[in-house]
Parts: structure tokens; sequence; C-alpha cells
């Protein structure tokens, strides 16, 4: 298993959550990880930044207004199947999972978060 995260830090890493706290709070804790992170409140923000920005890496959660995170991955999906995605969500059942199992997910993030569990993640992806 990888011990140095510090790959990380050059990734442009793009975090999308709809709630203000629980944005703010994880959004410090992804910068320990991250420090080029943008953080966005929607899908749609999500989308227009991907098409503008290098994004190396998203993190977004599922139930958002205006662009749910399900229809962002897809969207991105028809154009760049490989992009790291990382799926962020309070949902655990089969039924909010089972359709990212159609678009390439690189990893679950199981609300609520802790740094620990960010570096479990990233470590399992890099190896």
């Amino acid at each position: 298993m990888l011990n140095n995260l510090s790959v990380l830090e050059n990734l442009n890493t793009l975090y999308v959550e709809d709630d203000k706290i629980t944005k703010d709070i994880v959004s410090e804790l992804l910068q320990n990880f991250f420090p080029n992170l943008i953080s966005v409140s929607n899908g749609e923000c999500a989308y227009n930044i991907y098409k503008k920005e290098k994004i190396d890496l998203i993190i977004t959660d599922l139930e958002m207004p205006k662009l749910g995170g399900l229809d962002l991955i897809s969207k991105i999906r028809t154009e760049n199947y490989h992009l790291p995605i990382i799926v962020f969500t309070a949902y655990t059942d089969k039924k909010h999972l089972m359709p990212c199992a159609n678009f390439n997910i690189q990893g679950y993030l199981e609300k609520p978060i802790t740094s620990q569990k960010l570096k479990t993640i990233f470590e399992n992806i890099l190896t």
C-alpha cells in the first residue's frame, strides 16, 4: 500500500456538495490532501468548471439540486470515461449505489467522513 500520498498534491480536484455545512467541513479535510481543491454546491456548476479547467479528480455527492451527481457523472462519462470519480454520499443502499456501477466509479465515501477514511480510500485508489 502506498504510504506517501504526496502525488495527490498535484491533482486539480473538484468537490461537489450542496449542503453548505458538509461542504465547508469536508473541504477543509480534503485540502489536507488536495491543495488545488475547487468546491462547488451543485452539479451544474461542477460541469461548467469541468469544461473550463483541467480537472484530475471529481468527488461528488449524489443528491443535489439543478444537476444531481448521477447526471453529472453521466455527462462527464460521455466525454471522459477514465477521469477518476469518487461518489460521496449518505446513501449506502443498492437502490442509490447500483446505478453508479455503470459509470466506472473509482470509489465510494460514506458520510460522515473522517480524515482516516479519506486517507484509506485514496491509498486504495492509488494502488
